[in-house]
């Protein structure tokens, strides 16, 4: 569950990203985040890990409120998988990454080895766990990203751009996959797609604020999508 009220994110520069903006994600929803290129989506995703630099707001995961001392704990209930998984990928092995999160973590070595094959298992992908990570397609590094977020049993996932890099049969495996994950979720894409498939609600940012909160509907209505820059 992710509460968020009048949330402005501005940036060293001087540049507003966001806009006062009030969103709330109720447990178990999964929605879509949409709006053209500078909209505001990361920066909206940054924010909610504790990454990007909020100049007034609150942000609320779980019940918690995201402050220096609760950064912490909020990034344990926080996953995110980034657009490129190689900005995710990094040790010599799958397995090595996956088990990586819950190691640093403090589980003992049993602990890790049966959360990490859990989570290769769920999403299919254990015989991956002996590769090179450098060395997987696209679609197979995003679920080792993926199953590397799930190790660390967090109760939301943010997804920047899931269907970035991918064919059409590696985005038809991932939406499968995704879709019987029962976590919060938000989305961040430009695929209608994904959108439909995925979620139930669609969220539209247009710079920096909330400008449509509904259903799926929308991506069907052309003008309407112009009107949002879509």
């Amino acid at each position: 569950m992710i509460k968020i009220k009048n949330l402005t994110v501005k940036y060293p520069d001087g540049t507003e990203a966001l806009r006062s903006l009030d969103l709330a994600v109720n447990e178990g929803e999964s929605i879509a985040l949409m709006g053209s290129n500078g909209a505001g989506k990361s920066s909206l995703l940054l924010a909610i890990t504790g990454i990007a630099p909020y100049a007034d707001g609150e942000i609320y995961v779980d019940d918690i409120l995201l402050s220096k001392k609760t950064v912490a704990d909020v990034r344990q209930r926080v996953g995110m998988i980034f657009q490129d998984p190689d900005d995710q990928l990094f040790m010599p092995s799958v397995f090595d990454d996956v088990a990586f999160g819950p190691r640093n973590k403090g589980l003992d070595e049993k602990e890790t080895v049966r959360v990490a094959e859990s989570a290769l298992e769920e999403l299919k992908i254990s015989h991956l766990s002996s590769r090179v990570p450098g060395k997987l397609s696209g679609g197979e590094k995003k679920l080792a990203a993926l199953a590397g977020v799930l190790a660390m049993d967090p109760s939301n996932l943010l997804f920047d751009e899931p269907a970035a890099f991918l064919d059409p049969g590696a985005k038809r495996r991932l939406i499968s996959l995704v879709r019987d994950l029962d976590h919060t979720k938000i989305i961040a894409t430009h695929d209608g797609d994904i959108a439909r498939q995925l979620c139930s609600r669609v969220i539209i940012l247009k710079k920096g604020s909330l400008s449509y909160d509904g259903t799926p509907d929308i991506l069907d209505d052309l003008s309407a999508l112009e009107k949002y820059g879509l």
